[in-house]
């Protein structure tokens, strides 16, 4: 267990871990409002949500998805507010991390994430599932169907860099230790041994 935790304040969240302040909070987020796109007004609605030791953004036609897809962001919340939101609102930068056709299927996704000692495995590629968000040059592993996302001592993006430069057969190997106490983590490497 990480023991980051999110705490909302006002109109603004900020985390802890393990008791202690960190990142940079957000003074106001709305989570649900009107956004016009074009010339459409779309309902959109997200949460935030502490998965493992990351801070993930789950979003329903929000600005950081422009087309009819859920999804699910990594939130880079040791950063400054570099992204503008809603109205006068910005937030941390972040990088989408699982697309979903459907709000069920998000939803789904968004609680059942596997984690283990502060990582989650994402069921989906994001060098694969979100190719259209990134250059899939970026990427070392464009094979495998999902990826573990491990936490880093210098933060979320770090972290995030890291999974762009290894592969599963790396995600195997460091968990491979690991397989004795919590045979379940083996499930997930079942194509590969």
């Amino acid at each position: 267990m990480s023991g980051l935790k999110l705490h909302k304040k006002g109109h603004g969240y900020y985390l802890t871990r393990n008791g202690k302040k960190v990142g940079t909070p957000i003074p106001k987020m709305t989570m649900s409002f009107e956004w016009s796109y074009v010339t459409l007004d779309i309902d959109a609605d997200c949460d935030l949500k502490v998965v493992g030791d990351f801070l993930l953004l789950i979003s329903d036609y929000t600005p950081l998805t422009i087309s009819t897809f859920y999804s699910i962001h990594l939130c880079f919340f040791e950063g400054e507010l570099t992204q503008h939101w809603h109205d006068d609102e910005k937030i941390w930068e972040q990088r989408p991390l699982l697309f979903y056709p459907d709000r069920n299927g998000l939803q789904a996704a968004a609680s059942d994430l596997l984690t283990f000692n502060g990582a989650i495995y994402l069921p989906m590629n994001p060098g694969v599932s979100c190719k259209g968000e990134y250059n899939t040059k970026d990427f070392v592993d464009m094979t495998s169907k999902g990826r573990w996302l491990f936490p880093h001592p210098d933060g979320s993006r770090a972290a995030y860099e890291h999974m762009k430069k290894t592969t599963l057969e790396d995600d195997l190997e460091r968990l491979m230790p690991h397989f004795e106490d919590h045979p379940e983590l083996m499930e997930i490497f079942a194509d590969l041994m």
